[in-house]
């Protein structure tokens, strides 16, 4: 999966896989603990390339923390393209018996290509460098199984949902205040798609009307890190206009994140 979204968003953005500088992937679900997936994935792109390459873990908020790491490295060197992979095999880690897991989540992977400047005629947004956070716990609330493991995902749901809550409101209001913004200000929150009631009540608590926070968890399901990637590829790709844009995430760990988008098309 992650092989044919790389292949695809490199055709989009008009560059090769020699053209890359740094690939990051974002997986709860690796194949192998090594070689990462990152590196398995530049492997089947072509032969000869030397680059960075490597795996990154914050569950559901793995792409916001990749792209953090995508917008530092391109600070330093602002001819570089960074090829930010997500991949979740999700049905390999649930148990099919638990209704609380079982109903809720997909399978998908996506890739993000970011650069300066050079290819800037195809971009579909500017991005603002994501604020991130984590507040560690033991994973009695959420834990994901060592690939391969009989386990599987185990949820609280209830203190979840709560901690969902809180931690994409929060990393909102902390992003929006960090680019100097109103969070009423914002066109479109693309918010992690975890599940409806949790998507709603954040809506409700940040006094959002329904038109400003997009939810498309009946058609996709929850796709742990991929989940964004996916929303936004809809969303950017049929707005018109000037559009500015907020996406936030929670995850096991626990981690959050969130960053602004401004697109212009």
């Amino acid at each position: 999966m992650a092989l044919v979204a790389a292949q695809r968003a490199m055709h989009d953005a008009g560059i090769t896989a020699h053209d890359l500088s740094l690939v990051i992937c974002s997986t709860s679900t690796p194949t192998l603990i090594s070689p990462s997936t990152a590196c398995q994935v530049l492997h089947r792109l072509a032969s000869g390339i030397d680059v960075p390459a490597y795996d990154i873990q914050a569950a559901c908020s793995g792409y916001l923390y990749a792209l953090a790491q995508a917008w530092d490295f391109l600070q330093q060197r602002p001819q570089a393209n960074v090829l930010v992979l997500t991949t979740e095999l999700m049905r390999g880690i649930v148990d099919i018996r638990d209704s609380q897991t079982s109903p809720i989540f997909g399978d998908a992977a996506t890739a993000t290509i970011l650069s300066c400047g050079e290819h800037s005629s195809r971009t579909l947004a500017t991005l603002q460098r994501p604020v991130l956070s984590a507040r560690g716990d033991d994973g009695t609330a959420l834990r994901v199984p060592l690939p391969g493991s009989e386990a599987r995902v185990h949820m609280d749901g209830k203190r979840i949902f709560g901690e969902a809550i809180r931690g994409m409101g929060a990393m909102l209001v902390r992003a929006c205040a960090d680019a100097g913004v109103k969070l009423a200000e914002v066109d479109l929150i693309v918010p992690h798609q975890a599940n409806g009631r949790i998507i709603e009540a954040m809506r409700t608590r940040l006094k959002l009307a329904q038109r400003q926070v997009w939810n498309e968890i009946r058609h996709r399901g929850n796709t742990s890190s991929s989940s964004i990637p996916l929303a936004l590829d809809t969303v950017l790709r049929q707005q018109d206009g000037t559009v500015r844009i907020a996406i936030c995430a929670f995850g096991a760990g626990f981690t959050a994140g969130a960053a602004l988008l401004h697109s212009t098309r």
